[in-house]
């Protein structure tokens, strides 16, 4: 469908369910409006929702994802978020990882309820939740939670979550427990996974998060054959891992050994395309796709076009995500 869109940003804390810590938040809703006129009609997911996740706070400092330049796919909300201890966000970066999983984690709860809560930190909360109603949900909505009056933000029914991760964000995305999350179908682009230094990341822990991220792969693999048998079997992969065969922190072979891994699962194709003099190598299993860019660093520095790319090519056509 058509249609002229239009795009507001809220910026609060949101509390993590984890420990209660003011967790800072950017959500960007998308809607159509029929009053305004742009120069590009697009397409956009009604159904989808977006979650940026930044790299190493203590290293880089950054301050929120940037979703900017990675995607033409219009969600209808994306998120982005300070880890603990990063930007304004309440808390210490937890070393181990495993308080930045359940600060995830608690933001897919919220999208599953349909609630998005606001945090008591957050200034002129009844302000942000009556622009909203106004100018986003366009009703009427309880400005409070009735079991323990917090306000929230009242959703519409996402269907659909994709997780763009990268370096520690990455990591970050890989150690959600999708079982927890069976009503919705949730998608993984995991850029500079970092593989052979993710046991300083999370103080030797790192197999908690590579056994995770092999069970999601999995569990997406038993959903696509689930829905092959009941005829509705997209033969495309749930999780997508673009990384640079010149990574500062893990080598390709590095990479390619931890695929091995994944070998039970049916291989679908091994193919390698040349994009500018640049050749692209793709391996595909039926839930796993694994991308190496030749020549890009773990700063994929002068080739970031080429993961907007590869991530258009095997995620979207169009605007719509190839996964469901």
């Amino acid at each position: 469908m058509l249609v002229n869109l239009t795009s507001r940003t809220f910026s609060f804390f949101t509390p993590s369910e984890h420990d209660g810590a003011a967790i800072e938040v950017d959500l960007t809703f998308t809607r159509p409006e029929a009053d305004e006129i742009y120069h590009n009609i697009v397409e956009f997911d009604q159904k989808l929702a977006i979650i940026y996740l930044h790299p190493y706070p203590p290293l880089v400092r950054l301050e929120k994802a940037s979703s900017a330049g990675c995607t033409n796919l219009i969600p209808t909300l994306c998120a982005t978020i300070n880890h603990r201890g990063a930007g304004k966000s309440e808390g210490k970066n937890s070393w181990t990882g495993a308080a930045e999983v359940k600060d995830l984690e608690t933001l897919l709860t919220y999208l599953l309820g349909r609630k998005f809560m606001i945090h008591k930190n957050t200034t002129n909360p009844d302000t942000i939740i009556s622009e909203y109603n106004e100018k986003i949900r366009k009703g009427p909505a309880s400005a409070t939670s009735k079991k323990d009056n917090s306000p929230f933000l009242q959703l519409i029914d996402y269907e659909r979550v994709l997780i763009v991760g990268y370096s520690y964000g990455s990591m970050i995305a890989s150690g959600i427990d999708m079982t927890k999350f069976l009503g919705l179908d949730i998608g993984l682009v995991l850029i500079g996974y970092p593989f052979s230094v993710s046991w300083a990341l999370s103080l030797f822990r790192s197999s908690a998060f590579t056994d995770q991220l092999e069970m999601t792969i999995l569990i997406l693999r038993e959903k696509l054959d689930s829905s092959k048998a009941s005829g509705k079997y997209i033969n495309l992969s749930h999780v997508l891992m673009i990384s640079g065969d010149h990574d500062d922190y893990t080598s390709a072979q590095v990479y390619k050994t931890w695929w091995e891994k994944f070998e039970g699962i049916e291989r679908i194709s091994d193919t390698s395309t040349t994009h500018k003099g640049n050749k692209l190598q793709v391996l595909t299993h039926r839930s796993f796709r694994y991308a190496f860019i030749e020549g890009a660093d773990h700063f994929f520095y002068k080739r970031d076009v080429y993961i907007t790319n590869n991530f258009n090519q095997n995620v979207i056509k169009g605007s719509h995500i190839l996964w469901w």
